[in-house]
């Protein structure tokens, strides 16, 4: 385990280049909110914690109804919407009673969830939707789902656990991609804004097949760990620009495991998705959907504008 001290590191360079698109991506940091309803448990502390990080930024509560948006004989299907346009505002109305200044508007639609839900995550916008994680470990998520499809925007998904205990600290997983830019501005932005410290975390491992002596392979090694504290290091002054005043964590380990141990106690963890598809991605995982098969934090995946 390496400690990296907050101190202002080397002049930014990869990082530099991209900075005019991760302000383009998430700059504000969001200009809405989207919750995914459904009168369920899990939703309920979805909209929870929107309501706790929404700042004064438009919130939209969305319930989608199962189905298709037409019967049989071509008319809408109006019968279970009306239903659950009334359960929603019915939930949705203490909350406008006991917050007058949040501008919070309601939508009520039928269809598959996951495609009319996709259809508002988009840049500038941060979808939040609840996981249920007590007794369904290694499960698939309609968060993980979400968060999986391609497409820019940011996905929040709320574990069963959020609320149950006292939490602090933001934590962003960094890689040196362009996915690590937008969750470092994400990360700055809600650190800035709950008043908590902002830790980057970088995890590595040795190449699985290093064939050498051993002192070559330990001198090897020392330069593959240099490389990776180099990508830490150009995290950092990034973050340094954004005046995050960032602590740095350079873990040996699969970045799945590094993030979900450090994140344990966290308020909320950012993370990037690399946008493979989705044939590569059941086929050889992601960090992003390996975090998300056992979260216990609020974790936001940034998908990755392509």
């Amino acid at each position: 385990m390496t400690f990296v001290p907050t101190v202002a590191p080397a002049p930014m360079r990869p990082w530099a280049e991209s900075d005019s698109r991760s302000k383009r991506q998430v700059t504000g940091v969001f200009e809405k909110m989207v919750v995914g309803w459904n009168g369920s448990d899990s939703s309920r502390r979805a909209l929870q914690w929107a309501l706790a990080h929404a700042d004064g930024i438009p919130l939209v509560v969305v319930h989608v109804v199962p189905g298709r948006a037409r019967s049989s004989d071509g008319l809408p299907a109006g019968g279970q919407l009306i239903e659950a346009r009334a359960q929603l505002l019915e939930a949705t109305d203490d909350i406008r009673e006991r917050h007058p200044e949040l501008r919070l508007t309601t939508v009520t639609v039928q269809g598959d969830p996951l495609e009319e839900l996709d259809d508002y995550v988009a840049a500038g916008t941060l979808t939040v939707v609840g996981a249920r994680t007590r007794g369904r470990p290694g499960r698939w998520s309609f968060g993980g789902r979400l968060a999986g499809q391609p497409g820019a925007g940011a996905v929040a998904v709320i574990p069963d656990e959020y609320g149950a205990s006292e939490r602090s600290g933001v934590i962003v997983g960094v890689d040196g991609s362009a996915t690590s830019i937008d969750a470092i501005a994400i990360a700055a932005d809600e650190a800035k804004r709950s008043g908590e410290a902002v830790t980057l975390v970088h995890a590595w491992e040795p190449p699985s097949l290093w064939e050498s002596a051993y002192d070559e392979h330990a001198e090897g090694i020392g330069m593959v760990e240099e490389m990776h504290r180099q990508i830490l290091d150009d995290a950092l002054a990034f973050a340094n620009a954004l005046d995050a005043a960032p602590r740095g964590r350079l873990e040996q380990g699969g970045a799945a495991e590094v993030l979900l141990a450090e994140s344990r106690d966290a308020s909320v963890l950012v993370i990037g998705s690399h946008g493979r598809s989705r044939v590569a991605r059941f086929l050889l995982g992601s960090v992003s959907q390996d975090v998300l098969l056992a979260v216990t934090t609020p974790t936001i995946i940034v998908r990755p504008d392509q």
